[in-house]
């Protein structure tokens, strides 16, 4: 049951991000990762998304979690660069 809601909610967050509705997408990507904190593409998506709100510091933690759950991803990385150069 679990996992069927994190697969379902994951695939609505995804939509509301290719819809650039951030802030939606935030509160049910927390969700996922609240259900299965391992969830990588969670976490990564999550930093894509406060990101775009502009909220760096969440940004660079989401990516920094998701690089902790899946390390020597290229893309987390290149995306946590970017927030750092954001950050300066």
């Amino acid at each position: 049951m679990k996992d069927q809601v994190v697969k379902t909610n994951y695939k609505i967050a995804v939509a509301l991000l290719r819809q650039e509705k951030f802030d939606e997408a935030v509160l049910v990507l927390l969700e996922v990762v609240k259900l299965d904190p391992g969830h990588f593409k969670a976490f990564s998506n999550l930093g894509v998304a406060y990101k775009n709100l502009k909220r760096i510091k969440e940004a660079g933690l989401s990516f920094e979690r998701a690089l902790k759950l899946k390390p020597g991803s290229p893309e987390v990385y290149n995306n946590l660069g970017n927030v750092y150069t954001a950050m300066e």
